[in-house]
């Protein structure tokens, strides 16, 4: 249906427009997520999803639609929340892959140079994933329905990060939907979109949200553990290496930088965490190859599980100078971690607040550098 508006404030229902989708062949169940821009053509395209599909319209006056068909598509599963773009010299499918996989459920990307060629991308998804590195996925699985919008000069996406339920915060904590679905809605969290040289995407910091985070705070190192600590600074070695600082606030940006002594050093952040923590949460940055990474989601401690399948991780090549730029952004049980701009990684975890926090080394050596928490 249509609602219309003169200010973007009041709007007004049109109870006689209809768009229906079983008139064209689809589903009137799921038959949503329009979302209009203007093509090669000059025409307003509509994009909406249904069955398994997207289907196409066209119009010059936004009023009446002209149904060109759907985007072929080979995949059993629903795509949501279409967003489509052009950025540079490249068209985008921003989309919402909802297949309930523990290696799905993510906000995804297709890309080509133009949009008829766009729109045949999921004919074939596996010989048109951008190609780079994690075939288009854009965050984990604690980032969802995620929608684009541009001021003129750089684009943003924001989706929500959902809520976990259990009857204690570690309940919750690894309750991510133990590969399967998890709860529906949450959180509000925003990414800035990095358009790179060979037009493919990563996310990264939202400069006026960084912007707000402007109380330095006094870091203290609280405990350690095969640390050379110079400070807050300094080198961990050996296979339980760890230097755990003061708690944290409501709302957090951590900012540090790591360097790995070898292509195959393993380290990890740590949330949530006590001197006498029998459970506690590491965003663990793993050498799945000598050339690529992994951040994996880790109960550690006595009590701990271990890996946590249902979040997923997010996978990104190694840096070539093995020097780690880490930004972490935590507001109440809501954080997110980038990486040298070509990893994003949201995750809930409750009780970050009024906790201590660590970084961790496991085996080789790794040295921290420039270590900064601001409120």
């Amino acid at each position: 249906m249509r609602a219309t508006s003169t200010d973007f404030k009041e709007w007004s229902k049109d109870a006689v427009w209809m768009l229906k989708g079983s008139t064209y062949g689809y589903s009137d169940n799921d038959f949503r997520d329009p979302q209009i821009f203007v093509a090669d053509d000059g025409l307003y395209h509509m994009v909406i999803s249904s069955n398994l599909k997207f289907a196409e319209f066209k119009s010059s006056d936004l009023k009446v639609w002209e149904h060109v068909g759907n985007f072929p598509m080979i995949w059993d599963r629903m795509c949501e929340c279409p967003d489509i773009f052009k950025m540079g010299n490249y068209w985008y499918l921003v989309y919402s892959e909802g297949y309930r996989a523990s290696w799905s459920r993510k906000v995804k990307y297709m890309m080509a140079p133009t949009f008829e060629a766009l729109k045949a991308c999921f004919n074939d998804p596996g010989a048109n994933w951008p190609r780079d590195g994690h075939e288009g996925v854009l965050d984990t699985r604690a980032f969802y329905a995620g929608k684009t919008a541009s001021n003129g000069q750089d684009r943003y996406i924001w989706g929500w990060c959902p809520y976990r339920t259990g009857n204690t915060i570690h309940d919750k904590n690894v309750n991510v939907g133990a590969g399967g679905e998890p709860n529906w809605s949450g959180a509000l969290v925003c990414h800035k979109i990095i358009q790179h040289e060979d037009g493919t995407l990563t996310l990264g910091e939202v400069p006026a949200i960084a912007a707000k985070f402007n109380k330095e705070q006094n870091v203290k190192v609280m405990t350690s553990n095969g640390a050379q600590m110079s400070g807050v600074n300094g080198t961990l070695s050996g296979d339980d290496a760890f230097v755990m600082y003061n708690r944290l606030g409501t709302s957090n940006h951590i900012s540090f930088t790591v360097t790995t002594s070898n292509n195959w050093d393993r380290f990890g952040i740590s949330l949530v965490r006590g001197t006498d923590s029998d459970r506690y949460y590491t965003m663990m940055v793993n050498p799945e190859d000598e050339n690529h990474r992994k951040v994996n989601f880790e109960q550690e401690g006595k009590a701990g599980k271990g890996f946590i399948e249902g979040i997923d991780g997010y996978w990104f090549e190694r840096p070539a100078d093995n020097v780690y730029h880490i930004n972490i952004y935590t507001d109440n049980s809501v954080m997110v971690m980038y990486i040298n701009d070509v990893c994003a990684y949201t995750n809930r975890i409750y009780g970050i607040q009024k906790n201590c926090w660590s970084i961790n080394n496991y085996g080789g050596k790794i040295t921290i550098s420039d270590l900064k928490v601001f409120q």
